[in-house]
């Protein structure tokens, strides 16, 4: 349990990563987890899932509007900027509106994790259930029920139809479901495919005319433009946004100033369009912030970046320093918000609540001036904003997904500048926040490509290398592989003794690691003469008073009491505490599962439940004042409570049998599994595999 106090008198950390590294290596309390939350209820309303995009100005009806009325599934597939995303958006808003549908989840489907994510936030809503894991086929088997709420599932900007297989809605009457993508695939259109092209020309001219005035003098040249965009509906809208913000300017002018080249760089109408509209807002003061913006833009998800992204104070700096024109004063979040603004008036970005979305040809067209040198100093520059605004670890997990997903675009485009000189601590925090909301396959392939390239940029043997290795470790055990995460940390030993020798501390951390997975794998007795070598060495090289030597002696401990030692560990938990107490004092973590596991042993080996309760209700008590009683260890704490209690009334109504069939029922009946981190609590850092120590020391590592 993560321990919220500083160490007592006489106790020394010599590395500051390394306290934050061993709150995750907590000793295991047995217990049950707490009663499940209630689930939304449909008689109170409606629920929304995930934004529905905001509809542009001017929208023209088309035929692709009315074929989506077609029930069941269907797919709109056309290429980029065509309207797919703005006719389902419209088709959503106005049923939504007319109280159509009792459920709405709009996804973002770019990948198989942010729908299996998506359908995980949405069952917990739906079920109250937190189960990540089991969350998406759980919330498709539930859309399937004959009194399921009336639903509409939409799956927006699908990129491989291999990203929804076993996970597209079922065919009910009760459902229907919206796929958009660029691609034509059989196995996503089934026959039901709707292709959204480009305006027809009597549409692009029906467009122009309701954006800019149907007697405007702007519409001269409009049927020539068109017809040079190739009747594009973005490119249309880009032009008559930057028409509206330079009034006398026609058509005609505006294909003449594209045909002359003011647009350097641009490579197809479409962004040559999007390039003068953000040259035409790179003229409102600051000169230059608007395409400075966008750039910072361009490293991140399209789908939606956190608002307070770019009014941090690392943004703020950034922008400072690089917009093109000598500013008098540093930019302010204020000047900043300004300008996003203005990027939204023509089109060039959309603000919905605390999240601006950023249409994938307008980062394209942005980022055709910006070289890879240019490109990865704005990765760098996004990783320190983000890591400015992380949400803390008591976020909800809808807050999370959208910082979630920012990494992963980062963590897809870092090159140099998040190696040098060494790993920067957003990519571990974005990988364990990812993993600690429960997405551990989304963690697992996370780390897989950190580790890529880490050992790319730094080396394979190099610190930062192993320590994200020993993450993959960490997520293989939780994901219930301890096998597959021994034999990581085994090679993770092997490169460590090589390259700094057996006395370094990350090298007896890794030992540590590998002892309790041996208890993990089903070998107690190799774990126990591992601790038992280990213990030694940890004491000889940090002393007997350090936290890790503590951990590693509470760590035997629960080997031996898994090994069925459980008199011997009473008294080696009463040794812990005691020391605990005296390193720590009352109120640290480490020591108040000290006492748990005290509570626990002691009711193992005696069989009074009632003393248990008792002890464990005082214990309760500590919890709620020194973690919250929100927080997921008081929440285990109080359930573990409510099992003494119903132990006890078991014992009391079998009182009248030997106290050894007491036992033997009651073991027969409620043996506890392990106590394992729970995972529906959001945090950048926080619990890790129980047991577990990692540690990197790896300089600019976090966790």
């Amino acid at each position: 349990m993560p321990d919220n106090t500083a160490p007592g008198p006489g106790f020394v950390l010599d590395n500051a990563r390394v306290h934050n590294l061993i709150q995750g290596q907590q000793v295991e309390l047995h217990m049950h987890q707490p009663a499940l939350p209630q689930g939304h209820s449909f008689a109170g309303g409606p629920l929304l899932v995930g934004r529905i995009p905001g509809l542009a100005a001017a929208r023209l009806e088309r035929e692709t509007d009315r074929a989506i009325d077609s029930a069941g599934r269907i797919t709109l597939t056309g290429m980029s900027g065509a309207g797919k995303t703005q006719a389902t958006a419209a088709y959503a808003r106005r049923r939504w509106d007319a109280g159509e549908f009792d459920l709405l989840v709009w996804v973002d489907a770019s990948t198989r994790e942010r729908v299996r994510a998506a359908y995980a936030a949405a069952d917990e809503q739906v079920r109250g259930v937190e189960d990540p894991e089991q969350a998406a086929e759980a919330f498709l088997t539930w859309l399937d029920r004959p009194n399921a709420p009336r639903w509409l599932i939409v799956l927006d900007g699908v990129t491989d139809p291999e990203h929804l297989a076993g996970l597209l809605p079922p065919e009910t009457s009760r459902g229907k479901t919206i796929v958009t993508t660029q691609l034509r695939s059989a196995a996503l259109e089934d026959g039901r495919g709707v292709h959204v092209g480009q305006f027809t020309p009597e549409e692009s001219e029906a467009f122009l005319e309701r954006r800019l005035g149907s007697r405007s003098r702007a519409l001269r040249g409009a049927a020539a433009l068109a017809a040079e965009f190739g009747h594009l509906p973005l490119a249309l809208a880009q032009a008559a946004a930057y028409l509206l913000d330079r009034p006398g300017t026609t058509c005609r002018d505006y294909s003449r100033i594209i045909a002359d080249g003011s647009s350097p760089g641009a490579s197809t109408p479409a962004t040559a369009a999007l390039r003068l509209s953000i040259e035409r807002a790179d003229g409102h003061p600051p000169q230059g912030l608007a395409s400075t913006i966008l750039w910072l833009a361009g490293v991140l998800d399209p789908a939606g970046i956190p608002a307070a992204f770019f009014t941090s104070e690392i943004a703020c700096s950034a922008l400072t320093k690089i917009t093109f024109a000598p500013v008098d004063a540093p930019i302010s979040p204020r000047i900043v918000e300004e300008a996003l603004a203005g990027l939204h008036r023509l089109s060039l970005l959309d603000i919905e609540d605390d999240a601006v979305r950023v249409h994938p040809l307008v980062q394209l067209a942005a980022g055709e001036g910006v070289d890879s040198a240019g490109r990865d100093a704005f990765v760098n520059i996004a990783a320190h904003a983000l890591s400015e605004i992380w949400p803390p670890a008591n976020a909800d997990r809808a807050r999370c997904a959208i910082f979630h997903a920012n990494a992963e675009k980062l963590l897809a485009n870092a090159r140099s500048s998040l190696f040098t000189p060494d790993l920067h601590p957003l990519l571990t925090t974005a990988g364990s926040s990812i993993g600690n909301t429960g997405q551990i396959d989304r963690a697992l392939g996370f780390f897989g490509l950190l580790v890529d390239k880490c050992a790319a940029a730094l080396g394979p043997e190099h610190r930062s290398t192993l320590s994200v290795q020993e993450d993959i470790a960490r997520w293989q055990a939780a994901s219930g592989d301890p096998v597959a995460a021994l034999d990581t940390c085994t090679r993770i030993l092997e490169a460590r003794l090589r390259t700094l020798g057996p006395d370094d501390l990350t090298t007896l951390v890794t030992r540590n690691n590998i002892a309790h997975l041996q208890t993990q794998s089903g070998d107690p007795d190799a774990s126990i003469a591992s601790f038992e070598a280990l213990i030694p060495d940890f004491v000889r090289v940090l002393g007997s008073d350090h936290e890790l030597s503590l951990n590693a002696r509470s760590n035997l401990a629960l080997a031996r009491g898994l090994a069925g030692d459980v008199v011997r560990v009473v008294a080696e938990f009463e040794s812990i505490l005691a020391d605990c107490l005296r390193l720590l004092g009352p109120d640290s973590g480490r020591t108040l599962n000290a006492r748990a596991n005290l509570i626990y042993f002691q009711s193992e080996a005696t069989g009074d439940y009632v003393r248990a309760a008792a002890d464990m209700e005082l214990l309760l008590v500590d919890y709620t004042r020194v973690l919250g009683p929100e927080h997921p260890q008081t929440e285990t704490c109080r359930a573990h409570l409510d099992d003494f209690r119903r132990e006890a009334e078991q014992a009391d109504r079998l009182s009248a049998r030997p106290q050894a069939a007491v036992r033997s029922c009651r073991r027969g009946a409620t043996r506890f599994p392990p106590f394992r981190p729970r995972p529906g609590a959001c945090a950048s850092g926080g619990a890790r595999p129980t047991g577990a120590v990692r540690c990197g020391c790896g300089r600019g590592r976090g966790t």
